[in-house]
């Protein structure tokens, strides 16, 4: 009998043996799986932009989350990542208050590129970086432009010539919250100044195709070239001989750097030479990190280059 109830209690433990081993081989063929599967929604959430609305959840909750998050990533992407946190917090009013306005118009057209992308780049400062950038976000949360109550279009740029240019001079209507300010110490920088050169026979097409009348490198050489300004001395037109081109529309064109040109033929080719990156209206970044390097702060920075205007806050 005892014989009967030891061989039984063998035969249990060997089963208990045999359930264990089936578990832990079990537990073993899931485990990639699950940490796959865990890793896939991780990342899956943060390219969805944290956009999933979630059962009793506040929706003004989920578009202010939104609304950072698309921030930071757009932070990253449009200003050098070594400027100032000053600067780098009044981009990040300047950016929230862009996206506000596409959404007031039903826009939603953002693709980003995120924190990660950026790893290779920044190297061993990826993590100070991101930090950073985090900073800059919640310090300004909720922070934006606006005037009659609504969130404007704040345009920014990366370097000046030496001032921003007065958006109605160049920009048809009304637009006095983007006047023309100084930004001396942009002169300084050393991607102030840019050339290119352009052969004569490619440069004598495209003007061909944006006037719309054939000309030669060889018609244009001998062409009086003549140049509109506006007040902050941007080119609003240039005349080729007969010909008239606007200014932004040739920059555009002939990928300029700024529409502060100068054009000189040479033998087979033409040279331009550009002042300043960008369109010269609203926000010069350049300029604004200088003073912040001073100790302006972020508000200071945003009433120097934007008139008229008032910060507010989403709720």
């Amino acid at each position: 009998m005892e014989e009967k109830k030891n061989i039984k209690t063998k035969k249990t433990i060997q089963k208990s043996y045999i359930w264990e081993f089936c578990m832990v081989f079990c537990i073993m063929l899931m485990l990639p799986v699950n940490i796959s599967l865990l890793f896939s929604r991780k990342e899956m959430k943060e390219s969805q932009g944290q956009e999933e609305i979630l059962e009793g959840e506040d929706k003004k909750d989920i578009l202010k989350s939104r609304l950072e998050w698309e921030v930071l990533h757009e932070l990253a992407r449009t200003i050098p990542i070594d400027y100032e946190p000053e600067t780098l917090k009044a981009q990040a009013v300047i950016l929230r208050t862009n996206i506000l306005a596409d959404w007031e118009e039903g826009e939603n057209n953002f693709k980003p590129v995120l924190l990660y992308a950026y790893k290779t780049r920044w190297g061993s400062d990826y993590e100070k970086n991101c930090e950073k950038l985090y900073e800059a976000v919640i310090q300004t949360s909720g922070m934006y432009l606006e005037k009659d109550r609504k969130p404007i279009r704040a345009p920014y740029f990366r370097l000046s010539n030496g001032s921003t240019r007065n958006a109605s001079e160049c920009i048809e209507g009304d637009y006095e919250e983007y006047p023309a300010v100084e930004c001396r110490k942009d002169l300084m920088s050393r991607d102030f100044l840019k050339r290119i050169e352009i052969n004569g026979t490619i440069f004598a097409e495209k003007i061909s195709e944006m006037t719309g009348k054939p000309v030669s490198y060889e018609q244009l050489k001998a062409a009086q070239v003549t140049y509109q300004y506006d007040s902050a001395g941007y080119v609003l037109v240039v005349h080729i001989g007969e010909e008239e081109v606007g200014g932004e529309a040739f920059r555009q064109e002939f990928l300029l750097s700024s529409s502060d040109f100068f054009i000189t033929y040479e033998e087979q080719h033409v040279t331009i030479e550009t002042k300043g990156i960008g369109t010269g209206i609203g926000f010069c970044q350049y300029g604004a990190n200088e003073m912040a390097k001073e100790g302006e702060d972020f508000l200071k920075l945003l009433d120097y280059f934007f008139t008229n205007i008032a910060i507010s806050k989403t709720e």
